[in-house]
């Protein structure tokens, strides 16, 4: 982050918000994901169980050793947001995947900006060579039909996908003032791309709105999930 940035961030903005921890394998270690005053980066950390102070179950968490690598952990950008306040959601997949191979999936701001909200799955590894197997898919760029200004609420690995639920500006309500919907959208975890210059986007991202109401003639809906 350059230092025009800095001046213009308050201190809380500059401190390591973290926005996502999920538990990878059986549980002895965590997936990490901070803000990093608005650069935002990530960790994988070791959790141990302490038996020494006796009754109760107490951890101790510590950084993993030299020799204990995780490929693609470092960057967080799309993984987390860079503000503190930003709706985000994270939940980490390990079965499932091309190749069998674990991943965290997404939903945040991958830019300063703001202008680029994001539905992103990282790079898939061979966690015994580092190989880089299958390369990062997202949601569409700048595309309002794919996401519009979302805020985030959960998601969630069920069966063969992965669900995210968040509230958004409802393109199709446009032509009648600012309105904003529920949502809920579907990726399979087989996912690999679509073709040419698609092949980092998703090709089977689907989002419907979440009919959360009042029945009548004239339905009260809840839209702010």
């Amino acid at each position: 982050m350059d230092q025009n940035t800095k001046k213009t961030l308050k201190n809380y903005d500059c401190r390591n918000h973290i926005r996502a921890i999920q538990p990878i394998g059986d549980g002895s270690r965590l997936y990490v994901c901070g803000t990093n005053a608005h650069n935002p980066k990530d960790w994988v950390v070791k959790v141990d169980l302490d038996t020494t102070k006796g009754v109760g179950r107490d951890y101790t968490i510590s950084h993993l050793g030299r020799n204990e690598y995780v490929p693609g952990i470092g960057n967080a950008v799309a993984k987390c947001p860079f503000d503190p306040n930003d709706n985000s959601t994270a939940v980490w997949v390990e079965k499932g995947n091309p190749g069998g191979l674990p991943a965290l999936y997404s939903g945040t701001n991958a830019e300063f900006t703001k202008a680029d909200s994001v539905i992103f799955r990282t790079d898939l590894y061979n966690l015994t060579t580092g190989k880089r197997e299958y390369t990062f898919k997202r949601t569409l760029k700048y595309d309002s039909k794919w996401l519009d200004k979302p805020n985030f609420v959960g998601s969630f690995d069920v069966g063969e996908y992965v669900y995210f639920f968040f509230r958004e500006t409802a393109v199709e309500y446009i032509n009648c003032g600012k309105n904003i919907y529920s949502r809920v959208a579907r990726i399979c975890k087989k996912d690999i791309g679509g073709k040419n210059i698609l092949s980092q986007n998703w090709a089977t991202y689907v989002k419907a709105r979440l009919n959360c109401s009042i029945p009548g003639d004239f339905p009260f809906y809840f839209n702010e999930l």
